[in-house]
């Protein structure tokens, strides 16, 4: 339950198909990450459907190229599935 408790700018890992998006509060921009591909562009609402910014990264969360400090709030709900190593990836 992430969104009860986002704030700021937000993380996601393992954001999906988006599907915590409408449980968001209008007040926060959320940032999403998957490993997949295949789940982003096209499956996600588009931006104008959803009441804040989203922008979503394909990638490896363990690698992630944001500066110290960018983000207020971050979590995943299924995001062991956007961890190629999740024993590694729970480690660090």
């Amino acid at each position: 339950m992430l969104w009860r408790y986002a704030h700021g700018n937000v993380l996601e890992v393992g954001v999906g198909t988006g599907k915590n998006f409408p449980y968001y509060p209008p007040n926060v921009t959320v940032t999403g990450i998957d490993l997949a591909d295949q789940m982003l562009p096209g499956r996600v609402p588009e931006p104008k459907q959803l009441r804040m910014p989203v922008e979503l990264w394909e990638g490896d969360a363990r690698l992630l190229d944001f500066p110290d400090n960018s983000f207020d709030t971050a979590g995943g709900h299924v995001c062991l599935l956007s961890v190629p190593d999740p024993v590694r990836g729970l480690a660090n």
